[in-house]
């Protein structure tokens, strides 16, 4: 019995740990929310958790190509050694064709319009308008951004796979919905440890943010490969760091001490699209968003 008490104790200081551990390079608490197909959720007021309503939305599928092949083989047996096969093959055609994936043309110009339509703020002081919803464009699998970025996020992928990169989406736009929804369950997350509901709250912050105050809500961020502070080291991080403005990206949360001026933990697999016209500038500065914009850039 107090081999079992000890061993909870331990347990649970291990993740009180974790979580506090953001000054240290080590992974982000194991339950941090993934991204799944996340039911609605109640709105969060200040001084509780709501608890989500379960409806699972169902992850869309891919419908493949039917073919049937029917060979009908007619043999005709005599009474010496020699038989004659004769052989006819039917093809029916499916009712339903595989869509073919778009080709991207690697050669042309990167860049194919005005795109100083995505520098603004998406932050906890800057949210984003009731009912913002962009229209949306795949990039991979089931993940989608604002279509605006998604043709770049696409050609930046692609890209990075002609020089041996595999870039994976792990995390795009989510929806209002959605943002609550994984608030609520990691606040709990660290209530349930026994912290207190304002050291809760500012864990929570530092990992996700309130519905509004998500640059994901805004369809303009994704997060690549993995979670964890070891991305940094790399290959794919790597290739993001020199390559990613050239597609109008950049990371957003730099590793200033390991948080953000805005309260959010360093996110080197966290990547936003800022535009073609300021994402190298603001990559060659080594300031934050938020610090070059109070710069009067």
């Amino acid at each position: 019995m107090k081999i079992k008490i000890k061993i909870k104790k331990l347990a649970l200081l291990l993740c009180t740990a974790i979580l506090v551990g953001c000054a240290n390079k080590s992974d982000v608490p194991t339950y941090y929310p993934q991204d799944n197909n996340f039911p609605s959720a109640s709105e969060i007021t200040a001084s509780t958790v709501n608890t989500a309503s379960v409806s699972t939305e169902p992850v869309p599928t891919t419908e493949t190509t039917v073919t049937t092949t029917q060979t009908t083989t007619e043999t005709s047996t005599e009474t010496t050694t020699q038989t004659t096969t004769n052989t006819t093959q039917t093809t029916a055609t499916s009712a339903t064709t595989k869509k073919a994936t778009p080709t991207i043309d690697m050669t042309a110009p990167i860049q194919e319009e005005d795109t100083t339509w995505a520098y603004f703020l998406v932050n906890s002081e800057n949210l984003l308008p009731t009912g913002y919803a962009p229209k949306l464009d795949v990039v991979q699998g089931r993940y989608k951004l604002d279509a605006r970025a998604a043709k770049y996020a696409k050609k930046m992928i692609a890209a990075a796979k002609l020089d041996g990169v595999t870039l994976t989406v792990i995390s795009a736009y989510r929806t209002m919905e959605s943002q609550a929804t994984r608030f609520n369950s990691y606040l709990q997350d660290c209530l349930d440890l026994g912290n207190s509901y304002e050291y809760s709250l500012e864990l929570t912050r530092r990992y996700i943010q309130l519905p509004g105050a998500s640059e994901h809500n805004a369809g303009l961020s994704i997060d690549f490969n993995q979670i964890k502070y070891a991305f940094d080291s790399t290959k794919a991080y790597k290739w993001l760091q020199a390559n990613a403005h050239k597609y109008g990206f950049v990371m957003r949360y730099l590793d200033t001490d390991k948080i953000h001026q805005d309260g959010v933990a360093y996110e080197p697999w966290h990547y936003r699209f800022i535009g073609f016209e300021y994402a190298e500038i603001i990559k060659n500065s080594g300031l934050t968003l938020e610090q070059y914009m109070a710069n009067g850039s």
